[in-house]
């Protein structure tokens, strides 16, 4: 099972907005040529941030994965499904600051994997994702 969650519209047209602020900006002082280039470098550095901040989320036989961490199944006792309003309380009043976080902040539902390792102080993870059901299932609970 893969998931992968990419800025929201929403998101990605904040970052345009943001780009073309720099860009008006940069016109009104630079000629047609400087201006260019600083559009072209503004598009892709917007484009890498887009491809950079991703958060993909593999279960497979052996290994869950998020991002770049990675965890034996083995480890993980508990995997629940957090809807909307629970999700909201995980990510604030009820968050264990030893938690690990993979979170974004236009994904409203999540998941909140339970760990148990004793090399590990870290009590649970907590992520966000669109497919919440399908992860829970993939990890046997």
């Amino acid at each position: 099972m893969r998931e992968r969650i990419f800025w929201s519209i929403g998101v990605i047209f904040l970052a345009l907005a943001f780009d073309g602020a720099i860009l008006l900006i940069v016109a009104s002082v630079f000629d047609a040529t400087v201006s260019a280039s600083i559009a072209l470098i503004l598009l892709f550095f917007t484009l890498w941030s887009w491809w950079r901040t991703r958060l993909e989320i593999v279960v497979d036989d052996q290994f869950f994965s998020v991002g770049r961490a990675k965890i034996e199944r083995r480890f993980i006792t508990g995997a629940r499904v957090l809807e909307k309003k629970e999700m909201s309380l995980q990510r604030t009043r009820e968050l264990n600051p030893t938690a690990h976080l993979a979170l974004r902040f236009w994904v409203k539902t999540g998941v909140k994997i339970t760990i148990s390792d004793h090399r590990d102080p870290t009590p649970y993870w907590l992520l966000s994702s669109r497919k919440s059901d399908e992860i829970v299932r993939a990890l046997g609970f």
